[in-house]
């Protein structure tokens, strides 16, 4: 990654809003098709869910947001992860990952689990690579997805 990337959290509404906005179209269906009131998801995002950006240089890269708050099941839910199409290949999904899975050992997690639309084969083989594993496909053409945490209680990438 470039010296000029960073992954800064994000806490505030009106930023979260920003970035669920931004990125809507990036995905398949929209986000805002998916959700409806883009303020209404953004304000439980960021009441819920923790949510990071990662900028290179001024500009908005992309941004992960999840869930580890079943603090009975100790399994965390990943909401959302998008990259630019300008800022692909360069490994910025990958950090994303890993700073979920720093949060999530810190939060005592111990799997986290995702659905990902079955024909989006570029996040499919992050996911791959990051060590999540086929649970099952859904009749939505959504496939499932699993990563436990190893015997140390870390989220590691092979």
């Amino acid at each position: 990654m470039k010296d000029d990337v960073t992954i800064v959290q994000c806490k505030d509404v009106s930023t979260i809003f920003g970035l669920v906005q931004k990125f809507s179209d990036c995905f398949t269906p929209p986000i805002t098709s998916r959700v409806g009131d883009l303020h209404l998801y953004a304000a439980k995002l960021q009441q819920n869910a923790t949510l990071y950006c990662l900028k290179e240089g001024s500009e908005i890269a992309g941004c992960i947001a999840f869930y580890c708050n079943d603090v009975a099941g100790r399994t965390g839910y990943l909401t959302l992860l998008v990259v630019d199409e300008a800022f692909r290949g360069k490994g910025y999904g990958l950090a994303l990952m890993k700073t979920m899975f720093q949060v999530a050992e810190s939060c005592g997690m111990k799997s986290i689990r995702f659905e990902v639309s079955a024909n989006n084969r570029v996040a499919i083989k992050l996911y791959l690579k990051c060590g999540f594993t086929y649970e099952k496909e859904s009749q939505l053409d959504k496939i499932y997805m699993c990563k436990t945490c190893d015997e140390t209680g870390a989220f590691t990438v092979d």
